[in-house]
């Protein structure tokens, strides 16, 4: 059986659906929330998905629903996940992190927006379909993400070797140091187009932003635009835009 599996097509900023639709009456200006930059709606994401699109127009809609202009600022994958960005203030809001019970405890969540699913990347006609085919293989993750958690979890039959950054990890797979990584949807994508092997793998988790959980007025308009957005069907046409497929419990 062949290892490779599609994975969804993460399109640029400049994709034709946007998220605009209702905007900007939402009852919370800009100036009414504790921004890190006034009259801007500031963004934490990590690269690839800096990028990817899907995430930014998410954080368009939030953005013009308060009256604020939108800044996206790339962050490590580490420091989103630990809180570490939020706490330094360096973002409003942080895209891209996985609602899970030991977030909640340091970050305040929106209602989570996508699937946190995972993406095994592996050498061309590797033959690894999931974790469980993995054991006795040197298996990558980076630090302080989901993905090593999850590792931690369920690879347990499997060498998990820690890299504190992505391409590191990335680079060792196509060297054939390690025999798999365990990376995000989107810097599986640019791995693969260099001819590596990727399967999709799904965790049950789901992504959502992050505030500082004394921003709850933050987290509050976000929630509402969010909320909008789902109401006026432009999320979901955004999501089918990115994503391939309607939206499953988001």
């Amino acid at each position: 059986m062949p290892f490779v599996r599609s994975l969804p097509q993460i399109s640029t900023a400049a994709a034709a659906v946007a998220l605009l639709a209702g905007c900007g009456d939402s009852g919370t200006e800009a100036s009414d929330l504790p921004l890190v930059k006034k009259g801007t709606l500031t963004v934490c994401a990590a690269p690839p998905a800096a990028a990817a699109g899907f995430e930014e127009q998410l954080a368009d809609r939030i953005a013009d629903d308060i009256g604020a202009k939108k800044r996206i600022v790339e962050a490590s994958l580490a420091d989103i996940e630990s809180g570490a960005a939020l706490k330094a203030k360096t973002c409003d809001l942080a895209a891209g992190v996985t609602a899970t019970a030991e977030h909640r405890k340091t970050m305040a969540l929106t209602k989570p927006y996508a699937p946190a699913d995972h993406a095994l990347v592996a050498q061309k006609d590797a033959e690894y379909e999931d974790l469980g085919d993995l054991k006795g293989k040197k298996l990558g993750v980076q630090s302080g993400t989901a993905a090593k958690a999850y590792a931690d979890d369920k690879a347990k039959d499997a060498d998990v070797i820690v890299y504190d950054e992505l391409d590191p990890l990335l680079k060792a797979v196509k060297t054939g140091k390690i025999q798999a990584g365990l990376a995000t949807p989107s810097a599986a994508q640019g791995f693969a187009k260099d001819g590596a092997e990727t399967a999709a793998v799904s965790t049950g988790e789901r992504h959502a932003f992050a505030a500082r959980r004394s921003s709850k007025e933050i987290l509050g308009a976000a929630n509402d635009a969010l909320a909008k957005a789902r109401e006026d069907g432009s999320y979901a046409r955004t999501y089918k835009k990115h994503f391939g497929s309607a939206p499953k419990g988001a």
